[in-house]
């Protein structure tokens, strides 16, 4: 009778191991490295700017999106903040790691993206003021 509960305890470690596994496996990207169509990386960077919300009509339907700059000792870029939870996830000052990030192309400036796998970790949080 506690075998199955057992079974779903050890398969739910194990699930959280492999995608802790999954995420060591991803290389982690300096902005200043950065290159066009890059997928699955990960960049550390601070937060220095933030934009506006705005309300946007995608093929999926209305959508919030906003914008962040992230920089680090190499160079800065622009980060695409799509829905509220990623818009809410990063204030100014802010140090984040992006996880399964991968860059897009905009004009002739590179810009990265958090997809539906992906994730934004803060690492430094700062006080609001």
């Amino acid at each position: 009778m506690i075998l199955p509960f057992l079974v779903i305890i050890i398969l739910t470690i194990i699930g959280k191991t492999m995608l802790d596994c999954e995420e060591c496996q991803l290389p982690e990207i300096k902005i200043g490295n950065i290159r066009e169509n890059m997928r699955n990386i990960i960049v550390t960077g601070q937060v220095t700017k933030k934009g506006d919300v705005r309300d946007v009509t995608t093929r999926y339907g209305p959508a919030l999106v906003s914008w962040a700059t992230i920089e680090d000792e190499t160079g800065s870029t622009r980060l695409n903040l799509w829905r509220e939870s990623q818009i809410n996830a990063v204030r100014v000052g802010d140090t984040v790691r992006l996880v399964n990030a991968f860059v897009k192309t905009f004009g002739e400036s590179l810009e990265l993206n958090i997809g539906r796998d992906g994730k934004i970790e803060v690492l430094n949080r700062r006080e609001k003021l």
